[in-house]
């Protein structure tokens, strides 16, 4: 299962990465929208590069997404791919096999069940020799 961990740890690295970088940006466009609006500031030159940083910063985002959007599409199709793949190899090999019918009736493990319990009870009188 190397490959399948592989691929399912990028996809998670990936996933993390987007949502982190995505939090920031939207964390700066709050950031400067409330200096914008919250404050008064003297010089015109600075409210006009605060406004635009505040308008260029959602488009930055949007941009990030549809990237970050894509890039996940495609970890996930790469994971399912291998997965597809290797569940494909493992049919021809005959690694899948329908059981027969006859482990299906009721009453069939029967006897196993008996053994088992008997195996529990055993297991029990060696836990009381053990503590006395």
């Amino acid at each position: 299962m190397d490959e399948v961990d592989t691929f399912v740890r990028l996809l998670w690295e990936k996933i993390k990465f987007f949502a982190t970088l995505l939090s920031a940006l939207i964390t700066i466009d709050v950031y400067y929208t409330n200096i914008l609006l919250s404050t008064q500031i003297d010089k015109p030159y600075i409210a006009i590069l605060l406004a635009v940083i505040s308008f260029a910063v959602p488009t930055v985002i949007i941009s990030v997404a549809i990237i970050g959007h894509d890039e996940l599409k495609r970890r996930w199709a790469r994971l399912i791919e291998t997965l597809t793949f290797r569940a494909k190899v493992e049919a021809i090999i005959g690694l899948h096999r329908d059981f027969p019918d006859k482990l299906l009736r009721p009453g069939y493990f029967q006897a196993t069940n008996i053994s088992i319990s008997v195996l529990l009870r055993l297991t029990n009188l060696l836990a009381q020799a053990r503590t006395s």
